[in-house]
């Protein structure tokens, strides 16, 4: 494991006055060719602000298969809890993004966000801990008139067959 701190903006052990600091453990997987060498950004939307396009950097080669990078970002800003995060790959290769753990250095809280993914110069929205994204692809008939105007429903079920959410 590494400890990278990059884009330092505080004294460890002294918590800021105001705003907001997180160290930001990202984990790349094991696959084949999982790391890559492209530039990893992440924005973090929080509570009361929002942190867009921060470049995860440092001198040292991030984000090789099978390891950890820590990076301790701080802001100016004090954006409360962090609600959600997206990670960017702006690079050409594909990278195996395993998790990213977020601790706030103000309050001590920790999440994790679970990605378990391929992205490959695309953006990916991690919702918080326990919560899950679910993709669903929807097929009208090639019929004449298999199309409707209406408003289509999904429900999810989860344990005990109960609904989770409709939409």
């Amino acid at each position: 494991d590494r400890v990278n701190f990059s884009n330092d903006k505080i004294v460890l052990g002294v918590k800021p006055n105001k705003g907001s600091a997180f160290s930001v453990d990202v984990y790349t997987g094991k696959q084949y060719k999982g790391g890559t060498d492209s530039d990893i950004y992440i924005s973090i939307y929080g509570e009361r602000d929002n942190i867009v396009r921060y470049k995860l950097d440092d001198a040292n080669d991030n984000f090789e298969a099978a390891t950890k990078d820590s990076f301790l970002v701080s802001f100016d800003v004090d954006i409360g809890e962090v609600s959600c995060i997206e990670i960017e790959n702006s690079g050409s290769d594909k990278w195996f993004l395993d998790k990213i753990v977020m601790t706030n250095i103000m309050t001590g809280n920790k999440k994790e966000y679970m990605a378990n993914c391929w992205i490959e110069k695309d953006k990916v929205r991690l919702p918080k801990e326990n919560e899950r994204y679910f993709f669903v692809d929807v097929y009208t008939s090639k019929q004449v008139c298999g199309g409707t105007d209406s408003d289509v429903f999904i429900s999810i079920y989860g344990a005990g067959d109960m609904a989770v959410h409709s939409y």
